[in-house]
């Protein structure tokens, strides 16, 4: 098996795909404007084409979800419209949540582990580290990190 072959064998073990959402979904910046209550709405900007991706997900049998650190109803009314599976809200700590997934990764023996890195370099991510190295030293699976 020629090595596009076995990336494409792996691709098809995919069954899950989540992600964090400021910073991975937007672009991080999220605007707060006053609603019809005298209270403040929050505003998120989610790219458009990324819901063909999701549909396409879905279509195949691969669910989707996020990890947020933050309660917004953006990121609910999004992981909705995007049929997510998965969605947990307000853990800044989202260590416990991925050992739960990578628990049941485990359980069916998942192939490998694929994820994304932004690649922080600066003074958050010396305080708040690597969520992609965090993954690598908690797990026993292959993990493939793509910036």
């Amino acid at each position: 098996m020629g090595a596009n072959e076995d990336v494409l064998a792996r691709a098809a073990r995919v069954r899950l795909l989540l992600m964090d959402v400021d910073g991975v979904m937007t672009d991080g910046r999220y605007w707060q404007v006053p609603d019809t209550q005298g209270g403040l709405a929050e505003i998120k900007a989610f790219d458009s084409q990324d819901g063909i991706a999701f549909q396409w997900l879905r279509r195949f049998g691969i669910q989707a979800g996020v990890i947020s650190g933050r309660v917004s109803i953006a990121t609910e009314e999004r992981a909705r419209s995007a049929g997510f599976a998965h969605v947990y809200q307000g853990h800044t700590e989202k260590i416990p949540i991925l050992e739960e997934i990578l628990a049941d990764a485990k359980e069916h023996d998942a192939d490998v582990i694929v994820m994304g890195s932004r690649g922080r370099s600066d003074l958050a991510g010396s305080i708040l580290g690597s969520t992609a190295h965090k993954v690598i030293h908690l797990t026993d699976r292959p993990v493939l990190v793509i910036r």
